[in-house]
């Protein structure tokens, strides 16, 4: 069997064994893409000034056509947005899974920006898309300084080396109408161990071979979408143990345990019980009194993985890291209720299941003599179909749905009871 094929059976039945899963750690601009947060771990999104002086972080989210995921900053169809197609059809120019940035009406940049979470060479793979059929400039800013940037579209891979907390801009600025902009992006942090599957309780493991404290060492773990490692049974210390921290480069691998809220009381970063520990002869002993408060295990095979107490006080010691996952890192949509609106955004999650919803998964919205709302059912907007308002057992007004799910009624008479209906439109 050659190497290729090797390498493709081996990804296939990962599930099955203890394995390689990345070589690296990688981050995909749209597969990462959220709406529930902003900073989203390593991805920001928002827009700038049009001299790029000040990034501003979108504020406001939405449901667009299928569902998609939009981030904007004032209107939709009157600022910069970002947003993710989700739907099996091209639209605006968009693919299907793709992200796509759209410049305000002033041509501001439209914004994403990364953040490296630690210290590290990171390799930048990614293309613009022409997308629709405005005409915009796209390209990717280091501070005050331009690393690349085209008129529409084009494609770039480089090496950067980062400090933590430095920031990497993809733009699209310099129009405004029709100016959707699909990016492909892909980053990947090299000379990492790969991350390694444990068939026993389904979790997924990363040594980090860098040489940090155990605070930034939690916090690159997080800002990755995992956590220092813990530890709660003699399989689990062992399978880190022989998978990943023996053979490390330091004497201790940091876990996620410490006590430094009240000496003596261990605590894991996830807050589950402190039931299994494995500490080496005389451990943990506070470095004599001298403070000691964040765990790491031996990386010597005489000692099998035994436990330790270092740091911070007493020997500020940096070692190498492992950080857990117990489950994907991809931002996930649910819908609990099944009316159309994800529980993000969702503002009544109690709808009876099927209820025909406004894009807040509430009532229609009455207002100032008109009704208005978006519907959805089961999960999809309503389309090709008509709205119909009903009032007094009679049809007051009809209007056809757009094809993301939007109506609107003017000169409403507000005094009486309303209802919205719908009738499917016929097919020609």
């Amino acid at each position: 069997m050659n190497k290729i094929s090797y390498f493709v059976l081996v990804f296939f039945v990962n599930f099955l064994f203890c394995m390689m899963v990345s070589a690296n750690t990688y981050y995909n601009a749209s597969n990462d893409f959220c709406i529930s947060n902003n900073p989203n771990k390593v991805w920001s999104y928002g827009w700038m000034d049009n001299d790029f002086s000040t990034f501003i972080y979108y504020k406001n989210t939405e449901l667009g056509l299928g569902n998609s995921p939009i981030w904007w900053q004032d209107g939709i169809g009157s600022s910069a947005h970002m947003w993710k197609n989700i739907t099996s059809e091209t639209h605006y120019g968009v693919a299907p899974n793709q992200l796509s940035l759209h410049p305000g009406p002033n041509h501001e940049p439209s914004t994403l920006r990364f953040t490296a979470p630690i210290d590290g060479e990171f390799k930048i793979e990614a293309e613009f898309f022409a997308g629709h059929t405005g005409s915009m400039k796209v390209g990717i800013r280091q501070g005050k300084e331009w690393i690349w940037k085209a008129t529409n579209s084009g494609s770039f891979s480089f090496k950067k080396l980062l400090k933590q907390n430095d920031s990497i801009d993809f733009v699209v600025y310099g129009g405004w109408c029709c100016g959707n902009t699909p990016l492909e992006l892909n980053i990947i942090h090299l000379n990492e161990l790969s991350r390694v599957y444990n068939p026993q309780n389904n979790h997924y493991y990363q040594r980090i071979d860098l040489n940090k404290t155990w605070p930034v060492s939690k916090t690159y773990c997080e800002s990755i979408g995992g956590h220092l490692a813990t530890i709660t049974s003699q399989d689990e210390n062992n399978f880190i143990f022989n998978n990943l921290v023996k053979g490390a480069s330091t004497v201790g691998c940091w876990l996620g345990g410490n006590d430094a809220d009240v000496e003596g009381e261990w605590r894991w970063v996830t807050n589950e019980n402190w039931d299994y520990s494995n500490w080496d002869s005389g451990e943990p002993n506070d470095g004599l009194g001298r403070g000691q408060d964040h765990l790491h295990m031996y990386t010597s095979p005489g000692k099998s993985g035994r436990w330790d107490d270092a740091g911070p006080n007493y020997d500020n010691a940096m070692f190498n890291f492992i950080c857990e996952w117990e489950e994907s890192n991809n931002c996930q949509y649910y819908d609990s209720d099944n009316d159309g609106v994800i529980d993000q955004l969702d503002k009544c999650l109690n709808t009876p299941n099927g209820l025909l919803t406004d894009k807040y998964g509430c009532s229609p919205v009455s207002s100032n003599g008109s009704v208005y709302g978006y519907l959805f059912m089961k999960n999809k907007p309503l389309i090709n179909e008509k709205a119909m308002l009903i009032q007094s057992g009679e049809i007051h007004q009809t209007t056809n749905l757009t094809e993301d799910g939007f109506y609107k009624f003017e000169t409403v008479a507000e005094e009486k009871p309303f209802s919205i209906i719908i009738r499917k439109n016929r097919q020609n």
